[in-house]
């Protein structure tokens, strides 16, 4: 990638080995190496750790995966992802999945300038509820949003029902179990 005129040489990429830390506004990505490629602003980062805030509960979020792929300044991809909002290595509970595709659908004006709150909508595939790393619930894809921080998940609670005995008891949100974006209304 080196090249030039005059005598100048121009750098295309740059590959980062130990602490790596990509920080854009209050997001972060950290990881064990890194090749960034700054003709595309692309970036793959190994062992990757995610971290944003979700403004409106003023929690934080973060990814932890095997590999992650930044496909554009909003968009990332990871393998073998854990979301969660335990800073935890190890966290207690979170959502896994086989792939995650996390996009910032925040408008920007032209000089990059964020005009709204944050809004991160997320694409999971092979999606596990767990709790210390025991799978609790199964779905094949799901979408959700981190605006209103909700998962399609309502509630989940287990006891007496009536003449069936114990058991468990569940609430979902049908749009987001389904992976459709809810219309306005």
């Amino acid at each position: 990638g080196l090249g030039g005129t005059q005598g100048k040489e121009v750098v295309s990429g740059i590959y980062l080995e130990g602490d790596v830390i990509i920080a854009r506004g209050d997001r972060t990505l950290t990881g064990r190496s890194a090749f960034y490629d700054f003709t595309t602003d692309r970036a793959t980062v190994v062992e990757p750790v995610f971290r944003t805030i979700q403004e409106q509960r003023n929690i934080p979020i973060y990814v932890r995966a095997s590999k992650a792929r930044m496909l554009s300044a909003r968009e990332i991809v990871f393998d073998d992802a854990k979301v969660t909002s335990s800073d935890f290595r190890t966290p207690g509970y979170h959502m896994g999945a086989s792939r995650a595709v996390l996009v910032d659908m925040a408008p920007y004006d032209e000089q990059g300038v964020r005009l709204s709150q944050p809004r991160w909508q997320a694409k999971l595939t092979h999606t596990t509820f767990e709790a210390r790393d025991v799978p609790l619930l199964y779905w094949p894809y799901l979408t959700t949003d981190f605006e209103h921080g909700h998962t399609p998940l309502r509630k989940l609670k287990g006891g007496q029902h009536g003449d069936f005995g114990r058991g468990p008891e569940s609430g979902w949100h049908l749009f987001r179990l389904l992976g459709v974006i809810p219309p306005d209304g």
